[in-house]
Formats: structure tokens, sequence, C-alpha cells
């Protein structure tokens, strides 16, 4: 509910499975918003991405960054403020000698930057 509609989600993180990569499939499906993760921030091209970026902002597409914001800074891009969002699940038990029963609830507390 906090995050504006039709909105376009980066999550700035090198992992190989990233938080981006465990809620960009429920956050696209069930919320609608366009998710990315950002992996090798050093292989970008920084015109394409700040101009990507920025054409987002021109057409009224609200972009949140999840992450690290020194990028942000380096490529000459404005954030504005931060808001914290928690987003929890729910699903069953990892097991691989028995029938998994356990309800699991994980909550993941995103500290997340609005573009301007």
């Amino acid at each position: 509910e906090q995050l504006e509609p039709d909105s376009i989600l980066i999550f700035n993180d090198s992992s190989l499975i990233s938080t981006g990569d465990l809620l960009g499939t429920p956050l696209r499906f069930l919320f609608g918003h366009d998710v990315f993760t950002l992996r090798q921030a050093e292989l970008l091209d920084e015109v394409a991405f700040r101009n990507t970026i920025e054409g987002w902002l021109a057409n009224g597409r609200p972009v949140y960054w999840i992450g690290d914001t020194d990028l942000l800074a380096t490529y000459g891009l404005n954030s504005g403020a931060t808001i914290q969002a928690r987003i929890s699940a729910y699903h069953l038990e990892t097991s691989y000698d028995k029938q998994p029963k356990e309800l699991v609830h994980p909550a993941w507390l995103l500290d997340i930057t609005i573009l301007r």
C-alpha cells in the first residue's frame, strides 16, 4: 500500500539471489510493479542508465530504489525521501527428511528511496 501504482522498483544488490529475486515476482504479478535487480553496477552505461530512469520519471512512472544509494549520487540522479516498507509472507518450512508442516513467516524491512 505504500508504493504508488504502476511504479518501478530497482533493487541494487549484487548477491546471486537477492531480495529483488525473492520479492520481485509477487510485487510484479500481484501488485503490478515493474521490478529490476541491478547486480553489476560497474558494467552500467552511465548515460543510458540515467536516461532510462529520467525517462520513466518524465512519463509519470514512480521509481523506487532499494539498496545502497551511492550509485545515485555518482550518476547525478536526484533522490527524495526514504520510506520504510515491511513485506511479510508465509510459506511451508523447508524439509528434506519429513513432510513440511510448519508455516514460516519471514518479513523484510526495506529502506526504499524515492527518485525524483
